[in-house]
């Protein structure tokens, strides 16, 4: 057996399950993502009607069930921090938010000229330059259309859905490159890990550099975020890019409000602007996914690509149709609001699915804002 393989379920046999986000423990080996030493933070603000409001009722919702930190800005401004078990010192995994931040460094990798999203992948993936996956462009694993096959499939690598050795695995950047088209890009829409996965690698590849200190030159030093740290599959090796971005609140608040203010901050321009309204026009029949970003409730019961279990339904649209988020597993998720200037934070373990609302949360703060 190869050696990456019996590595991998040697990790599967002592696996304990999901651990908890704010576990950032488990999550070895890592590579850090360089901050800055005096990281400032957002101060709280008391100035606006908004502070003052009452929200005890929906903040008893959100911490009934096991939230571990939840924060508000209203123009830039922190409004609303509370934490339970938890602090802003603090890091937890980010799970699929990470996909965004992947979506913000290959929106900077073209703007340097290092890549062009509209290009095929196998310009950076000679692996696929002799079957139907030479067809799929960058913008296709973006747009989450590649046609590769599911990271739920059963039986996948191993015998096991791809899901499992592209978390836990040590070489998962040559299980990624292995995962076959099973149809024509463009020809439907499914949430697949595998897709942000290769796009780390094809960044990497187009700039030369680890994913790690492409972050923190690009995002992280400037807009003045503390260290994080980047989960790999193995000692220097491979980045996990569609998950397990090691941050801290604040420095989530701080990329919230990057892309609130389309790539602008103190004064320059770290993201082209234009990038925004590609990365927000719709990419699926439901109208509700981007490039690497959500941009309307889950209205539905389910989500291709996403297990049931960990779907959670949203019983009514959002009152801004123009917000967009961030979500990761078991509801990590940033709301951004351009309209009313509305940024929100929730970081914990998996809600009670019976007791908790996809939107919910966010349309009580846009109630309180507008009363």
């Amino acid at each position: 057996m190869p050696s990456h393989a019996l590595k991998f379920l040697q990790r599967l046999l002592s696996y304990p399950g999901i651990r908890p986000v704010a576990d950032v423990h488990w999550y070895a080996p890592r590579i850090k993502v360089a901050g800055c030493p005096q990281a400032p933070a957002f101060m709280m603000s008391s100035a606006h009607p908004f502070a003052t409001r009452d929200l005890e009722p929906l903040l008893a919702s959100v911490f009934a069930q096991p939230t571990h930190a939840f924060l508000v800005l209203l123009d830039g401004q922190l409004v609303l921090e509370r934490y339970r078990d938890y602090s802003r010192q603090h890091q937890s995994n980010s799970m699929s938010m990470m996909k965004t931040v992947l979506a913000l460094l290959l929106a900077i990798a073209e703007s340097d000229g290092k890549l062009d999203i509209t290009a095929k992948a196998a310009e950076w993936l000679p692996e696929w330059r002799h079957d139907r996956r030479r067809e799929i462009a960058i913008a296709d694993l973006l747009a989450m259309q590649s046609g590769l096959r599911s990271d739920l499939h059963w039986p996948g690598r191993y015998g096991l859905p791809d899901i499992l050795p592209l978390f836990m695995g040590s070489d998962i950047a040559r299980l990624a490159l292995s995962v076959p088209a099973v149809a024509d890009a463009g020809a439907y829409w499914e949430y697949n890990n595998v897709n942000s996965q290769i796009l780390g690698i094809i960044l990497e590849r187009a700039t030369g550099r680890n994913f790690a200190d492409y972050l923190s030159e690009k995002l992280w030093r400037p807009l003045g975020c503390s260290d994080a740290d980047i989960y790999l599959d193995r000692p220097q090796g491979q980045a996990h890019t569609f998950t397990a971005l090691l941050a801290r609140p604040h420095d989530w608040l701080r990329l919230a409000e990057l892309i609130r203010h389309r790539g602008e901050h103190g004064g320059q321009q770290l993201i082209p602007a234009a990038w925004f309204e590609r990365m927000e026009q719709p990419r699926n029949a439901d109208a509700d996914y981007g490039y690497h970003i959500w941009l309307k409730a889950h209205r539905k019961r389910s989500v291709r690509g996403i297990p049931k279990t960990e779907h959670f339904y949203a019983s009514e649209d959002f009152l801004d149709p123009d917000t967009i988020y961030l979500e990761g597993l078991h509801q990590q998720t940033i709301f951004i609001s351009r309209r009313e200037r509305l940024v929100a934070l929730r970081i914990g373990e998996k809600p009670n699915k019976q007791q908790w609302d996809g939107s919910h949360v966010w349309n009580g703060l846009l109630r309180a804002l507008r009363a």
